[in-house]
């Protein structure tokens, strides 16, 4: 599972799968098995619902791509290559 975790505490700092740190953005990107999920969460929680210290936030890191045939008339912006 591709993750980003916010503030990453030592829980997130000693999985193997680290893929990229942001620092000084506070962000780190893993890949997470998901045999190892419940582990990893656990780790990450030291109560029901609370992130253990140093964690802020968990997201699933999806891939997104980016369509530009809606936003780019809506703000008006010039077609690509396209010179006035």
């Amino acid at each position: 599972m591709p993750l980003l975790v916010r503030q990453a505490g030592p829980a997130v700092a000693a999985r193997t799968g680290v893929v990229a740190k942001r620092t000084t953005l506070g962000y780190t990107a893993l890949d997470e098995p998901k045999s190892d999920a419940t582990t990893f969460w656990n780790q990450l929680t030291a109560a029901p619902a609370t992130l253990s210290a140093g964690t802020a936030k968990v997201w699933l890191n999806a891939k997104v791509h980016a369509t530009l045939d809606q936003s780019v008339p809506q703000i008006g912006a010039p077609a690509r290559g396209r010179r006035d």
